[in-house]
């Protein structure tokens, strides 16, 4: 299958290096493909207010314009109650888009396992996490 891959709007690619786990010496394609299949897995959130559509994949908040530019990203909010990933379909995009690094079904498991744990906590290793600071909200 065929995928657009997403770019990165200045100074994302760094942010996402310096604050995605395990993203530290990623190449710059290999980030755009991760962030595609992010895209592809995340819960689309109301945009109303944004002017890009705005992804939740887990713990990891993003949104992307029409033309399939990266234009915000934040690490460590709320992951979206009940977020889950197919674990099979996981895979398989990852080894479509080319992704050098795939995860084990296993793998997926233990860190989906953790991560409902996070949720049903309504915390992370960073602290409590109650909301979105950057929801827009009504005044």
């Amino acid at each position: 299958m065929s995928y657009q891959v997403l770019s990165f709007a200045k100074g994302l690619y760094r942010y996402y290096k310096e604050q995605v786990n395990g993203n530290e010496d990623i190449s710059l394609d290999q980030a755009r493909r991760k962030m595609t299949r992010n895209m592809l897995f995340a819960h689309k959130a109301n945009s109303e207010g944004y002017r890009s559509q705005k992804y939740m994949y887990g713990s990891l908040h993003f949104c992307v314009n029409d033309r399939g530019v990266i234009t915000w990203i934040r690490n460590r909010q709320y992951s979206p109650q009940g977020f889950s990933v197919d674990h099979g379909k996981y895979i398989e995009v990852s080894k479509d888009l080319g992704i050098e690094d795939v995860e084990t079904r296993e793998g997926l498991i233990m860190r989906d396992l953790q991560n409902r744990l996070k949720q049903k906590h309504d915390w992370n290793r960073y602290g409590m996490i109650n909301k979105d600071p950057y929801e827009v909200r009504e005044a």
